[in-house]
């Protein structure tokens, strides 16, 4: 499973995994050879949120999650089955939700532009 996560602890850390490959037949493999993209913004957590410069973020202390959805998408009943998953984490003792998003693939040029990219599918925000 690929994947990535953010944590705020202080600085944010984030992870992204991309561990599955497709061959030809549409089928996954596990590509061992493909590393893991760590990092750390060491940005205090009284920042998170908050304008630093040119740009405006109007949600200080919480992190911004966008999700888009292609044209079509009943997101109504998406959000009411995303619901349905909301649990606690008996670890973190955070409460959990998991929104499933269809893919919508885009053209490599739409793909590679700089963020903020309005082809992102998901983002998070500090």
């Amino acid at each position: 499973m690929s994947g990535g996560e953010f944590i705020p602890n202080g600085s944010i850390h984030w992870d992204i995994e991309e561990e599955d490959v497709t061959n030809n037949g549409g089928n996954l493999k596990r590509d061992k050879k493909r590393p893991n993209l760590r990092g750390r913004d060491p940005i205090h957590p009284a920042s998170i949120g908050r304008a630093m410069g040119a740009g405006k973020k109007d949600h200080p202390g919480e992190l911004l999650v966008t999700l888009r959805f292609p044209e079509g998408t009943d997101v109504g009943t998406t959000l009411q089955n995303a619901l349905k998953t909301l649990k606690l984490n008996r670890e973190s003792r955070l409460l959990e939700i998991e929104v499933i998003v269809p893919v919508n693939q885009a053209a490599d040029a739409d793909a590679i532009r700089p963020s903020p990219n309005d082809w992102a599918q998901a983002r998070v925000e500090w």
